[in-house]
């Protein structure tokens, strides 16, 4: 096995791995260390991941994109609602990321390709639109939702988690049904 002095030198040159791999903790490290006849204790790992991750990444955080960029992004959703019926309403959301406005909510029962755009299109009269607009990778958003976007001068930008999923939590959970006459039907969560 490997001499001390040697495991310093080589950790040193073995964490600029570690932003590569960033899922990987100490005993996975000190597994694949073990293979190249290096033994280390799990503690020196740590303390070289912690000095290895404490730096930032290059480039722009997501957090610092959202704050600066606030006033031009839009986020849109579909949020799924059952009626007093038990029907299945599909609810398209969108809401401005800075003022947290409702900007657009629109319900139905089947959403189709042509819906979806329909309602961008109302949404972004003119071309007059947001710089950005945040969607999830859900699949009830198409290609053609997004060239319409794209040719309103919006740049879609797909995130990995849903955009509006607080409306659900803070709005949604805690209103209920109202029936103002035979034609309305409430809508409950």
């Amino acid at each position: 096995m490997t001499s001390s002095p040697t495991i310093r030198g080589e950790a040193q040159r073995r964490k600029c791995a570690v932003p590569h791999f960033p899922r990987w903790g100490a005993e996975r490290i000190r597994g694949e260390l073990l293979k190249l006849g290096i033994a280390v204790a799990k503690k020196t790992i740590q303390r070289y991941m912690c000095k290895a991750r404490s730096t930032p990444p290059e480039g722009q955080r997501w957090s610092s994109f959202l704050r600066q960029e606030e006033a031009g992004i839009w986020a849109c959703d579909f949020v799924e609602v059952r009626d007093l019926s038990f029907r299945r309403h599909y609810v398209f959301v969108v809401i401005h990321l800075e003022t947290r406005q409702l900007l657009h909510a629109a319900s139905t029962l089947a959403p189709t390709a042509a819906w979806k755009v329909q309602q961008l299109r109302d949404l972004t009269p003119f071309g007059i639109g947001p710089k950005f607009l945040l969607r999830d990778n859900d699949g009830r958003f198409t290609s053609t939702f997004d060239a319409v976007a794209m040719g309103a001068g919006v740049r879609v930008i797909r995130t990995p988690e849903r955009c509006v999923g607080s409306l659900r939590r803070e709005c949604l959970d805690h209103s209920a049904p109202r029936r103002r006459g035979k034609e309305a039907s409430g809508m409950a969560t």
